[in-house]
């Protein structure tokens, strides 16, 4: 993101400092469960140093990603899902026999491997933000985020019963139901009273951090309970250290990565699944922290500045680390509003562990697990519960909403009764195959007869009632979308549909086709050979040379295929050019001589002979050379016009910047300027000849004198000027008809 530095470093170390505290309250309880939750498969005698890995995070991660991130204000620390991974992994390697069995050995090659893992998905990150795939990652359907998130909720909270309960060694989850007297009912007092004041704290007061009171809260009522009452065990003897470099080949204990080859593959796997995760948690995250400043995140930035962090913290075998919405919330609204805040939330940590840390040692594990319990309720989705009433209140939409419903309950399902790294995948798949679904939906965005919409070419009556007879024989279908290997065979059906009965000329619009491939252009290569086959004909606008479309058909032999006569630069055009191949077969073509016998125009219906030779006497005959201009927009002439010979064309310019746009084109027999003829209006848009053309002209003077003369001779006029404009209006409002239909 390009930030000026009096954004990125502003003074107010006050409001930074304020920020950075605040993050780091919430932050650091989080930390230490999510470490004892990572390394619960080491053993009780390993949490201690769990907690003390959880709290390295913090510091490492938040630091790294805080001055190399792509957005300021953002927090960065370990992460539920995350945690879930690694604990998985963890229990993995301690039940696999390939370890050396002696427990120190053992110990330093699982979190070696662990170690690997981080540093896989903080690679992962780098490479992904490298490769500038920063707003790829986020293209994700939220069914999938929110059922994973529903699957690592329920999770968190199953893996705190215990440790809420007081309940301490290898006791499971079934025997503990089974026998209840394992479970301490101090231990489950504190522990709701813990969710009670961090859920009372935070309905209180905004600025007051729930869980640093609640912890409080909670520790206290531990030890001032009386003597002898047991509720549960505390985190135990905690004294800070720096970290030791943990990462195969670094360091004096670290194992040598040849002994530890044989599993790399299955923590390969787990890194990169852990780098997908942490990318899409930390990115979700900088779109929250972008509605509260005025900075814009870069997704780019923000994945390297987080793989930075991420392998920092493989070094030590901490746990990995991802952007987080609530202590990136708690920094802004103390004050936080740069990355001084996340770079001071990190120093802050680490002075409190230096100075304070035995403390930490006297922390209740059933105080703690109540903090992440409350933690897991807050991840529970609300958009799932909102689809639930959307079943009774949209009863029309729950075709969708039980789609939805179901993408989001088989990604918890799989998140809960396998592991995180298989609902990853699965919801992967399930993203892959709803993409493929829905780019595999019908192409066509409408699809409408010649008898439904004409052409802006103007007709004779016997002409419009053929072309309303016989029109269904030309099918228009315009296109929207990719036209790929997923949709162009159904695209082939329904045009196969289309063409069924007596059709003949099937009109393809690709104006709105985003992409194309080169199944689709073969597809539509098929196409034009069966039509061709069964007589019948493809016609195809929109698809010109300088776009990606007409480049790609004119590769795949398409166009060359086709012919350049099968190709229009609209649907206007294509729809005339079928019109006058269906008038031609019915031996209704466009008449090309010139009308002499003016009374046969329909603008003079119904005249008597005196009436027309008094009428006769003020038309005016005028030619016009191709391309002459008979008149144009803005002009404040009134003459009425009878095209006699030739075609003449009305057009405007087109607002888009692409030139003209046809609007109506007339030959023998057309009547235009009836409007600016009857109010006086100036013109509302060009004319011009397309070839050499003869127009009879009438003057708004011309006519005044016709009314003076014989009033029934203009009141006649008058009615057939009239009932054109009625022609034009009710072809023009069935056309918006099929369009509001579509």
């Amino acid at each position: 993101m390009a930030e000026n530095n009096k954004n990125a470093w502003a003074p107010g170390l006050l409001g930074e400092l304020s920020g950075g505290f605040a993050a780091a309250v919430i932050t650091v309880p989080q930390a230490i469960g999510y470490g004892l939750i990572a390394f619960a498969a080491l053993g009780p005698g390993f949490t201690a140093d769990a907690a003390l890995l959880g709290v390295y995070t913090t510091i490492i991660a938040g630091i790294v990603a805080s001055l190399a991130g792509g957005t300021p204000i953002q927090i960065t620390g370990p992460k539920v899902p995350l945690t879930f991974i690694v604990a998985a992994l963890a229990a993995l390697l301690v039940a696999d026999p390939r370890l050396p069995q002696d427990p120190a050995q053992k110990l330093a090659a699982v979190l070696a491997l662990i170690a690997v893992c981080v540093f896989v998905a903080g690679a992962f990150q780098l490479l992904l933000g490298a490769l500038r795939f920063g707003a790829v990652v986020k293209f994700v359907p939220y069914a999938v985020v929110s059922g994973f998130m529903n699957g690592v909720a329920l999770l968190l909270i199953s893996s705190q019963i215990k440790p809420l309960a007081g309940v301490a060694g290898e006791i499971g989850l079934p025997e503990l139901v089974m026998n209840p007297g394992h479970i301490s009912p101090a231990a489950l007092a504190i522990g709701g009273l813990t969710i009670a004041v961090i859920y009372t704290t935070r309905r209180l007061s905004r600025t007051v951090p729930g869980p640093l009171v609640a912890l409080l809260v909670g520790t206290g009522t531990y030890y001032a309970l009386p003597a002898g009452v047991d509720a549960g065990p505390a985190i135990g003897a905690f004294a800070f250290a720096w970290p030791e470099f943990a990462l195969p080949g670094f360091g004096a204990t670290a194992p040598r990565i040849e002994a530890l080859t044989e599993l790399l593959p299955v923590v390969v796997v787990s890194g990169l699944v852990l780098g997908l995760i942490a990318s899409m948690e930390s990115l979700m995250a900088s779109l929250i922290a972008d509605n509260l400043g005025d900075d814009q995140h870069d997704s780019n930035r923000e994945l390297l500045g987080q793989g930075l962090g991420n392998v920092a913290c493989s070094l030590f075998a901490a746990l990995p680390a991802a952007g987080s919405v609530p202590r990136t919330l708690a920094n802004f609204n103390a004050g936080g509003r740069t990355r001084v805040s996340g770079l001071l939330c990190g120093v802050i940590i680490l002075l409190v562990i230096a100075e304070f840390g035995p403390l930490i040692g006297y922390l209740p594990l059933c105080v703690i697990a109540a903090v992440l319990v409350a933690v897991g309720f807050d991840l529970f989705d609300s958009w799932t519960t909102s689809l639930i009433r959307k079943l009774r209140t949209h009863a029309g939409h729950r075709r969708e909403v039980l789609l939805e419903l179901g993408v989001a309950s088989a990604v918890a399902i799989v998140t809960v009764s396998v592991n995180l790294v298989a609902a990853v995948i699965f919801g992967l798949v399930i993203t892959s195959a709803l993409t493929i679904w829905q780019l595999g939906k019908t192409v066509v965005h409408k699809r409408y007869s010649g008898a439904q919409v004409r052409s802006r070419r103007m007709r004779s009556r016997d002409q419009y009632a053929l072309l309303q007879r016989e029109g269904d024989r030309i099918q228009i279908l315009e296109l929207q979308g990719s036209l790929f290997f997923g949709s162009s065979d159904r695209l082939a059906s329904e045009i196969q549909m289309a063409m069924a009965g007596a059709g003949r000329w099937c009109i393809l619009d690709l104006k709105r086709i985003s992409d194309m491939d080169s199944t689709g252009a073969r597809i539509l290569l098929r196409i034009h050979k069966r039509l061709h086959r069964a007589g019948q004909r493809l016609l195809v606008c929109h698809a010109d040379r300088q776009s990606a479309v007409g480049r790609l058909l004119e590769i795949m032999d398409v166009t060359e295929a086709i012919g350049e006569a099968g190709f229009f630069v609209d649907i206007d055009t294509a729809l005339e050019a079928a019109e006058n191949e269906l008038l031609a077969s019915s031996d209704q073509t466009l008449s090309v001589e010139e009308i002499v016998d003016f009374s046969a125009l329909d603008l003079f219906r119904a005249l008597s002979a005196d009436e027309m030779n008094t009428v006769a006497g003020y038309l005016v005959q005028r030619s016009f050379r191709a391309g002459e201009t008979i008149f144009s927009e803005g002009e404040q002439t009134g003459d009425l016009f009878v095209v006699l010979k030739g075609t003449v064309t009305i057009t405007r310019d087109d607002q888009g910047g692409g030139g003209t746009r046809r609007l109506l084109t007339l030959g023998p027999g057309g009547v235009l300027g009836e409007l600016g003829f009857m109010d006086g209006s100036s013109r509302s848009a060009d004319c011009h000849a397309v070839d050499k053309a003869s127009l009879l002209g009438l003057s708004a003077d011309a006519f005044r004198e016709i009314s003076d003369r014989s009033p029934e001779a203009a009141r006649k006029i008058l009615v057939n000027i009239g009932r054109e404009i009625a022609q034009k209006l009710r072809r023009t409002t069935q056309v918006l008809a099929v369009f509001e239909d579509a």
